[in-house]
């Protein structure tokens, strides 16, 4: 890691890494890291309608993440990605990552675009999925995605894309 580098948090469809590295090419996995506090909701609302993952305070509760290293320089990439402003505020953590302390950046919902009614949509959480698949999360919390409820996009081309992008349609 050189000086221009910093640390990203990721938790949701970013986790898996040919989706962040399409989104921001200097993106390198550093790997998976528990964060105490947090639980995993499905209440940020995304502008095609379904909702997209966000972290939000529970005590006693553990989330698994991924940790990237990226270039500086990217971070306005992934701000665009994100909807910094529009649903996300980027906002840095301090973690304990294999006993080293480090700074990380993660993306967390703005209050005003968080509603628990609306579910994600299945080719969103298939990220998520293989994520937690390529960093080997813990098998329970990879069952607990696995299980998450989800709803059918409508629009076939944009369903079209993002299986493309998971591998599953060439």
């Amino acid at each position: 890691m050189t000086k221009n580098d910093c640390f990203y948090l990721a938790y949701g469809s970013n986790m898996y890494s040919p989706r962040l590295i399409q989104r921001v090419p200097s993106a390198k996995s550093i790997g998976m890291i528990a964060v105490d506090g947090f639980q995993l909701v499905t209440n940020k609302i995304s502008k095609d309608g379904s909702s997209k993952c966000n972290l939000v305070q529970v005590p006693n509760q553990r989330s698994w993440c991924v940790l990237f290293s990226m270039s500086r320089e990217h971070i306005p990439l992934l701000d665009r990605a994100e909807g910094k402003g529009y649903g996300y505020e980027r906002k840095e953590i301090a973690l304990s990552f294999q006993e080293q302390p480090c700074v990380a950046f993660w993306y967390l919902g703005q209050p005003e675009y968080c509603r628990e009614e609306v579910l994600p949509f299945g080719w969103y959480m298939d990220f998520v999925r293989a994520g937690a698949q390529e960093h080997q999360l813990p098998l329970d919390y990879q069952r607990i995605l696995k299980e998450w409820p989800v709803v059918v996009d409508p629009d076939e081309k944009r369903v079209r894309l993002n299986q493309q992008i998971l591998g599953f349609v060439r």
